[in-house]
C-alpha cells in the first residue's frame, strides 16, 4: 500500500530529523509494513495522486484539503484545529486523547483514538525536593508566548529548542532572567523537570489537548 504523509509547513524540513511525538511514530509503524511518502511545505500543495490513504496533518488552512484529497483520506489531529477544518472530508480522524474522539463522534464523523499522550510518563513523587518553581518545556516560538511569561524572570526555566521564527521569544527570555535551556533532551530528564516543579506552564493555544 502507498502512503502520502502531507505536511503544508516549510518549517518541517528542519525539525523532522529530530521530531519524536506521536505523529512521528504513526508514520514510523506504517512505513514497517507499507510505502510512505512526505510531501512537505510547497511540496504538499500538489495534487497527489497514485497512493491508496493520503493521511494529512491538521494544519488549519483549509486551503489544501479540497485539491489532494483522496478516495480514502485519513486526518491526525491533536484536536486544535478541528474546530476549523472540513473534517466531513475525511473518511477517518485520528485523534490523540479521548475528549477529542469524543468531539469529533458528537458532530457524527469516524473517529480513532491513537498516538495517545504517554500517561506512564509522569508520576509525582513526594520524596522529591521541589526546587523549579515554574517549568515551561516548549520550543521558543511565537506560538508557545515565551514572552508573555518572561516577566517570572529566574523563577521560570523554559527548555526546548529555538525555532527559525522563534529568536525573538528566546531573547525575551534572557533579557528577563529566565533560565533556559537549548536543544533536545531525552525522556527521562523533562520527566525530572516536572517532578522538581511547583508548576508546569502550557501554552493558552495549540498543544493543550496533549500536555502530559
Amino acid at each position: 500500500m502507498k502512503i502520502s504523509f502531507i505536511w503544508p509547513w516549510d518549517k518541517a524540513k528542519w525539525v523532522l530529523p529530530n521530531w519524536r511525538d506521536g505523529h512521528r511514530k504513526v508514520i514510523e509503524e506504517l512505513g514497517k509494513v507499507h510505502h510512505v511518502d512526505w510531501f512537505i511545505g510547497e511540496d504538499a500543495w500538489k495534487p497527489i495522486q497514485g497512493y491508496d490513504f493520503n493521511l494529512f496533518w491538521d494544519d488549519g488552512s483549509n486551503l489544501i484539503h479540497h485539491n489532494i484529497i483522496g478516495k480514502k483520506g485519513l486526518m491526525l489531529t491533536t484536536g486544535n484545529t478541528v474546530r476549523t477544518i472540513y473534517p466531513r472530508d475525511y473518511d477517518v480522524i485520528y485523534c490523540e486523547s479521548q475528549p477529542i474522539v469524543d468531539m469529533v463522534k458528537s458532530a457524527g464523523i469516524r473517529a480513532v483514538k491513537a498516538m495517545g499522550t504517554d500517561t506512564d510518563f509522569f508520576t509525582p513523587d513526594s520524596t522529591i525536593e521541589k526546587s523549579i518553581e515554574y517549568f515551561y518545556p516548549a520550543t521558543f516560538s511565537p506560538w508557545k508566548l515565551q514572552s508573555q511569561i518572561a516577566h517570572l524572570g529566574n523563577k521560570l526555566l523554559c527548555v526546548g529548542t529555538i525555532q527559525p521564527d522563534g529568536q525573538e521569544e528566546y531573547e525575551a527570555c534572557v533579557k528577563n532572567g529566565v533560565k533556559t535551556e537549548v536543544g533536545y533532551f531525552p525522556a527521562e530528564k523533562i520527566k525530572d523537570y516536572y517532578i522538581r516543579a511547583t508548576n508546569v506552564i502550557i501554552p493558552a493555544i495549540h498543544g493543550s489537548e496533549r500536555t502530559v
